[in-house]
């Protein structure tokens, strides 16, 4: 996801929506969400396999979401973000980015929607006017 957020989260909005354990500053802004290999000194990264150590030690992410397992051998990132599953994490992460940049309208028929009067609508959709 290249597009920046807007306004961007921080580190304690996510900790604190998300669950998980901060190891760094909960003030750290995050813009984008990144790979290890194309995360720079805004975006929010995660390191789920052994074998991508190496790529996570050389990124420039500004926290990077990891097990506890793999948290050892990061200790000298500034900021980590460790949860049981670090994939399931950003995957949750990537979900609460999506509909803080496309939120669903509100539940509610428009005024100018054209609904037949035998449809049954629920109180929970949202009907917009055709355009």
């Amino acid at each position: 996801m290249r597009r920046r957020l807007n306004p961007p989260f921080s580190l304690g909005e996510i900790v604190g929506q998300l669950g998980g354990e901060l190891r760094g500053d909960p003030a750290t802004r995050i813009e984008r969400l990144a790979t290890l290999r194309g995360a720079d000194e805004r975006s929010i990264t995660f390191l789920a396999r052994p074998q991508q150590r190496e790529a996570a030690l050389a990124s420039r992410a500004a926290a990077i979401i990891v097990s506890e397992a793999l948290a050892p051998g990061l200790a000298d990132k500034p900021n980590l973000v460790v949860a049981p599953d670090a994939y399931l994490y950003y995957a949750r992460l990537a979900e609460v980015v999506a509909r803080r940049m496309h939120p669903r309208p509100p539940p509610g028929i428009d005024p100018g929607a054209l609904i037949d009067a035998r449809a049954s609508v629920s109180p929970a959709a949202t009907v917009e006017e055709a355009v």
